[in-house]
């Protein structure tokens, strides 16, 4: 198959994406120049109107962007449109909202920009809202999930990030950003997965928000320079498998706390005294910490399950810490208020790079534990054996990361 289209458009990206994920083949010709590849009688064979990108295969065309990605990602079924029949329109669901509800406001925003259409700054203004409006949904909706849909990586969040792409990387800065939090955190997450870094490049957030010319006339549209992508795995089977982070930040120190051995005692032992009893035992002063952790936002949580979501979704994004950590993040309360609070454990006695890298880590406040206190310390035994209550509120559930 061929994409027809120019180099670095996200639009292209969407199905290339898909692609790389399902193991498909897909060859982008260079030299594509709009304005002129486009209007050829050949093109227009392929696409009477014109535009980008379209796909060729050796039994028709296609075009218009998602219906290429949509395509594309039913030609192996390595659950890129859910795994039931409700996920698959859950995953058309987020592919027309994202038409109907970004794309448009965004157009009005972003092309003057790129001299596509003149500068209004009241339309852009307007644009700039309505954007908020979208994004304000999105964040709510991933306030407890990973995904947009189900448990993985589906075409709805390679067609949602990838629209969003020149949004992130030119208009949200950081204080555009900072309300969405949980979009922030998703949208990272993809970008630095390899088979997004392949198409996408090494995505680097907006510090600045790019502003249009003033006055009416548009101007020149930017190139942006594409970084390296990332080499492509030599294993083409496992393609749909993210690549194992390579490690970062300091090493692991030795201990005379043996973690792994403490994580046995934990999960073995028949009540939880006895192990956190083994724990002060053999515990490193010299080389071990141990933290409380509370959401910072406790104050906005809802039903009860959809904050375990939360937690469940901070340790499936902190695989690279497990090796050097340890903890329990137990709910308190019910439905009409409850609170997220817990205790680490953690090999070396400050926060790791590894923890603070994860997109989670800004949602939460860690404040080193005194271990020398009988008061503190009882008060760790009580949130790793699920016991005790938080600012008034009785222990409702928890999750162990070990």
């Amino acid at each position: 198959m061929i994409l027809h289209s120019t180099p670095n458009n996200p639009r292209a990206a969407k199905s290339l994406i898909a692609a790389s994920y399902n193991g498909v083949e897909i060859t982008v010709p260079a030299g594509f120049e709009f304005g002129k590849t486009n209007k050829t009688k050949e093109f227009l064979q392929l696409n009477p109107l014109g535009k980008i990108p379209t796909l060729q295969t050796d039994d028709g065309s296609i075009w218009e962007s998602n219906a290429i990605a949509r395509y594309v990602a039913r030609l192996a079924d390595k659950g890129l449109y859910g795994r039931t029949p409700l996920e698959a329109g859950q995953v058309d669901q987020w592919l027309d909202w994202v038409r109907g509800d970004l794309e448009i406001a965004g157009a009005v925003w972003l092309y003057p920009i790129f001299g596509i259409i003149p500068n209004v700054p009241e339309a852009t203004e307007n644009a700039k809202q309505d954007v908020a409006n979208a994004l304000k949904v999105l964040n709510n909706h991933l306030l407890t999930r990973s995904y947009l849909v189900g448990e993985r990586i589906t075409l709805a969040d390679i067609v949602v990030a990838c629209t969003l792409f020149p949004f992130f990387t030119r208009l949200f800065d950081p204080n555009y950003r900072k309300p969405f939090p949980h979009v922030v955190r998703w949208f990272v997450t993809l970008v630095n997965q390899p088979n997004f870094e392949k198409h996408l490049g090494k995505v680097e957030l907006a510090e600045k928000m790019a502003e249009a010319p003033a006055g009416g006339a548009p101007a020149a549209a930017p190139v942006a320079e594409k970084k390296p992508a990332a080499p492509a795995k030599k294993n083409d089977d496992e393609d749909d498998v993210p690549a194992e982070p390579k490690p970062k930040g300091t090493p692991i120190p030795p201990a005379k706390l043996d973690l792994e051995e403490w994580k046995r005692v934990y999960s073995n032992a028949d009540k939880t005294s006895d192990a956190t009893k083994w724990l002060w035992e053999n515990y490193d002063h010299d080389v071990n910490s141990t933290w409380f952790v509370t959401y910072k936002y406790n104050d906005e949580l809802e039903q009860t399950f959809k904050s375990l979501n939360l937690i469940g979704g901070f340790f499936q994004r902190l695989e690279s810490f497990r090796k050097r950590g340890f903890g329990t993040l137990n709910l308190f309360g019910d439905n009409e208020k409850s609170a997220i609070h817990g205790a680490f454990l953690i090999q070396g006695k400050g926060l790791p790079f590894e923890l603070t890298d994860c997109p989670d880590f800004p949602s939460y406040d860690f404040v080193q534990v005194d271990v020398k206190d009988d008061a503190q310390r009882k008060r760790v035994d009580d949130l790793y054996a699920w016991e005790g209550e938080y600012d008034g509120l009785k222990f409702s559930s928890g999750k162990v990361y070990k």
